[in-house]
């Protein structure tokens, strides 16, 4: 026997595309929102440098695998 193959209907696709458009995947925060709460709660000066290993620390946000995420928040700080 054949497998009997099941097609959705116009109306069906509707309702998926529609409640698929509904749920929001929560925002993840930058670079640049973690380095200004860290600078927000704190006094003292940093460098990017030290930004970027603050927030690592306080795991508010680390780099995805890129070789210099320093450089990118300067680029986005200027």
């Amino acid at each position: 026997m054949a497998a009997k193959k099941t097609t959705k209907t116009a109306a069906e696709k509707k309702a998926k595309a529609k409640k698929d458009a509904g749920e929001k995947k929560p925002k993840r925060t930058s670079a640049l929102d973690a380095a200004a709460q860290i600078l927000a709660g704190t006094k003292e000066a940093m460098n990017c440098k030290r930004l970027i290993e603050t927030t690592a620390a306080k795991g508010l946000w680390s780099s995805p695998g890129g070789k210099t995420p320093h450089a990118t928040l300067h680029t986005a700080v200027t």
